[in-house]
């Protein structure tokens, strides 16, 4: 449960988020950081709600099945940008986050124009990645909500809204399936060149499929052949596909589910939940356990049904089943041309 009555200034926020980045510090002082960290990231629950539907009922208007998906930030992801970036903690705008993934680049126009006539929408914040893809290829629209609503304890407090296509979200799942099962770390713009390079070609092919703006012409199927070979990437994806499957689509999620992934064994197991406030205790004392150990994963989620999380999250499933039939088809192209 958020704490109303507990006053967080911003100093206290931006001094936690140092003591975090420091590796020399004390474990009570780290302990403390820590805490305030998951204090700060709760006062988010309340934004992200808010900002979730408005997602929800602009997006729908243009794609009755798009797939939808919030979460909190990870500790250890929150941390880790900490380590990347000179903005503090009090800054970052993506401690809490939702996303759409709908069909195809029209509908996501239509609905960042929608979006933007919100006044909860930042006008000077966010980043169109798919006029101006990142330098590994990563591609989609990013907005930026603002809490102006009444709560003193969240006022000011931002989410970021993400808007992708199916082949973008497959895309950006799969190197994170890679990052998880190979510990490449593609999605820090560190690991293998291969990697990289292969990525950055896949994400420049699915953005001709998607007919984006800001592509690549020039012919590279010889290279993704190559690189697919090397790196064995089908072979790859389909066997962590295969041994990461302990998971029921039977199963029905309460309001919250809590994902703790096993990387060595390949087991996700989950823990059902029917508020944040229930979650929360077992999900920071979790984060705190394994945050420095890159062994597991802890990951709090909310979604409507099971076939959603699967579908929102595929990375915690390793299935990158939309990924390995688009990218079999570019193979395909590049023998027919031989």
């Amino acid at each position: 449960m958020v704490i109303e009555e507990l006053i967080l200034s911003r100093n206290q926020v931006k001094n936690a988020g140092k003591i975090l980045k420091n590796t020399h510090s004390s474990r009570d002082d780290r302990d403390s950081a820590f805490n305030i960290l998951s204090e700060w990231r709760s006062r988010h629950v309340v934004p992200l709600e808010l900002a979730y539907k408005l997602l929800k009922k602009n997006v729908e208007i243009y794609d009755k099945k798009a797939i939808f998906g919030k979460r909190l930030k990870r500790a250890v992801s929150i941390i880790q940008k900490l380590n990347r970036f000179q903005s503090g903690l009090g800054e970052m705008q993506d401690i809490a986050g939702c996303r759409a993934i709908v069909s195809n680049y029209q509908h996501l126009q239509d609905i960042e124009r929608r979006l933007n006539k919100s006044r909860s929408i930042s006008k000077n914040k966010g980043k169109n990645y798919i006029l101006e893809p990142k330098e590994d290829g990563y591609r989609g629209i990013h907005k930026i909500y603002k809490y102006n609503g009444n709560k003193t304890f969240c006022k000011g407090l931002l989410v970021e809204i993400q808007l992708r296509t199916k082949l973008q979200h497959s895309w950006a799942t799969t190197v994170e399936i890679v990052d998880i099962i190979e510990n490449e770390k593609l999605k820090n713009g560190q690991g293998s060149e291969d990697w990289k390079r292969f990525f950055y070609l896949i994400s420049n092919e699915f953005a001709k499929l998607d007919k984006l703006p800001s592509i690549d012409e020039t012919p590279h199927e010889n290279e993704i052949f190559d690189l697919s070979e090397k790196l064995s990437v089908i072979v790859k994806l389909q066997a962590y596909k295969t041994v990461l499957t302990n998971f029921s689509s039977k199963i029905v999620p309460k309001k919250f589910i809590l994902l703790w992934l096993k990387k060595k064994e390949r087991v996700v197991q989950f823990f059902n939940f029917d508020s944040y406030e229930s979650a929360k205790e077992m999900y920071i004392a979790m984060e705190k356990e394994y945050t420095e150990n890159s062994d597991f994963d802890v990951l709090l989620v909310n979604v409507e049904s099971m076939n959603d999380l699967k579908k929102a999250y595929p990375n915690y499933f390793a299935d990158s089943s939309e990924f390995v039939q688009q990218l079999e088809k570019i193979l395909e192209r590049r023998i027919s041309k031989d």
